[in-house]
């Protein structure tokens, strides 16, 4: 696409935004003010504030060669300020794109870590050659303003058996020492995570290789490593999982092992769960932040779909899932919430009392809505916006799209029971907690912006339903 094209999709989705033409513009989700966004990147609470950053390329609606780290940053959730790309690539070592990474606050500063990008022109495949992904560090004192750009890492002091595709650091600290998980893939076409520890001397130190006994993929990508609860978590995202029944259907996935033993030792790596079984979910990041609270956000988004997402034509693609708070259950299993901060946006309340006939509420195209059957084994059915199907039929839960979709069809889960269920639904996006949130559904789906509310059928019990304020934006 030409410049001159970007630029007047860019001009017209801004114009769209301010003056609230385009009804697919998300009310409580975070986007890219124009053109494309992917992960959550450098997440961290400074102070009062926590600093969202991401993926993102201004000038057009696909990746390019070059790419910035964009800004949000709010002190309650629900009021936020948007900040012009500070992290951007104008080094030799990352002239091809700040990739992903992670920030740690030291001292009143922030410090990210992320892959420096540089592709190099010629007849190359950029897995084995042409490429660099240097692991590279900035500081900022402000959360806005980076410098001091250092590559600490690159490809030759990765292990040689790996391809150079080797990158997002998260860096993390154990006991007063600081750790770096790196995504890698190995010539053999085998996913693993690269541990490293700092040296007294500051220098960074090859100290474990983390990965399946049977290849479970040939990239992870975006690893995080975290303990909870008293389990440890070894998050990733994985790409070339084949679909195994109602698990791993889309192209790339995103999940959990559990990590039993030690992470810079012997360990191992059992029962890979997926995060969210939607259509519209990878590459998320977790923070701690200044309540002890594990906090994730997604990319509400996926490279390589087979489906559409309209909002091309109007100059901007994708979101960031809302953020959720993470929790382990008596069972082990990890489940996650929405931010208890996102109350806060709850309005008008209206409470259905459902007694298997049908019961409707139509008031907003934005809702927040808290299910409870009375018989968890009792089938029944939810449509939301007319075109967005949950279906329950005892045994299997079921998210289905007609002509909204565009192109997603249907994604489904096995379970004993279901005992609750809440619904985000925005504009343009629907966000579904099963079983306080043991499993997650996050969608896109672009309904008509008249179409709005909920239908239930079959159900017996009850429904509390919220209309949704907007998020509060600002720009700096």
């Amino acid at each position: 696409m030409e410049t001159s094209d970007l630029m007047s999709k860019a001009l017209k989705a801004e114009a769209a935004a301010a003056t609230g033409s385009d009804g697919w513009r998300l009310a409580f989700h975070l986007m890219p003010p124009i053109g494309w966004l992917n992960d959550p990147n450098g997440l961290c609470q400074c102070g009062s504030t926590n600093h969202i950053f991401f993926q993102y390329n201004p000038l057009g609606i696909t990746p390019m060669k070059q790419n910035y780290w964009g800004h949000y940053a709010t002190d309650d959730f629900v009021n936020y300020t948007y900040y012009e790309p500070g992290l951007c690539c104008d080094d030799p070592a990352d002239s091809n794109g700040v990739y992903s990474g992670s920030a740690v606050v030291e001292n009143d500063q922030i410090r990210v870590y992320y892959t420096g990008n540089v592709k190099h022109p010629g007849n190359h495949d950029y897995t084995h050659t042409g490429r660099e992904h240097n692991t590279m560090t900035a500081v900022s004192d402000d959360g806005i303003h980076f410098h001091d750009k250092e590559v600490l890492l690159r490809n030759s002091d990765y292990p040689q058996d790996d391809t150079l595709h080797v990158r997002d650091p998260k860096v993390f600290t154990v006991n007063g020492k600081e750790y770096m998980v790196l995504g890698a893939r190995r010539n053999d076409d085998v996913g693993e995570v690269l541990v490293f520890g700092k040296t007294g001397a500051g220098q960074w130190e090859l100290i474990n290789r983390l990965t399946t006994p049977d290849p479970f993929g040939y990239m992870w990508e975006c690893p995080d490593l975290y303990t909870l609860d008293g389990h440890t978590f070894l998050s990733i995202s994985p790409q070339g999982i084949e679909p195994k029944g109602y698990r791993y259907n889309n192209v790339y996935q995103s999940g959990t092992f559990h990590l039993i033993g030690d992470f810079r030792d012997d360990y191992a790596l059992e029962d890979f769960t997926e995060y969210d079984r939607g259509f519209d979910f990878y590459a998320p990041q977790t923070y701690e932040d200044n309540q002890g609270r594990r906090i994730l956000i997604g990319w509400m988004g996926l490279p390589d779909i087979p489906y559409q997402n309209p909002t091309a034509d109007r100059g901007w693609v994708h979101a960031l899932t809302i953020p959720r708070v993470l929790t382990v259950n008596e069972d082990g299993v990890l489940c996650q919430n929405p931010l208890p901060e996102f109350d806060k946006l709850r309005q008008w309340k209206t409470t259905l009392s459902l007694n298997g006939q049908e019961s409707g509420w139509k008031d907003s195209d934005c809702f927040d809505a808290v299910i409870t059957p009375e018989n968890g084994h009792a089938p029944f059915s939810v449509t939301i916006r007319k075109d967005c199907v949950l279906d329950w039929d005892g045994s299997v839960f079921t998210l289905s799209f007609g002509p909204s979709g565009y192109g997603r069809d249907s994604r489904k889960v096995e379970l004993e029971a279901i005992t609750s269920l809440r619904i985000l639904c925005d504009t343009s996006s629907i966000e579904i907690f099963l079983n306080d949130g043991s499993d997650v559904f996050t969608s896109r789906f672009y309904p008509d912006p008249e179409n709005s509310g909920i239908n239930i059928k079959g159900l017996k019990g009850s429904a509390d339903i919220w209309t949704m304020n907007s998020f509060y934006i600002t720009k700096n």
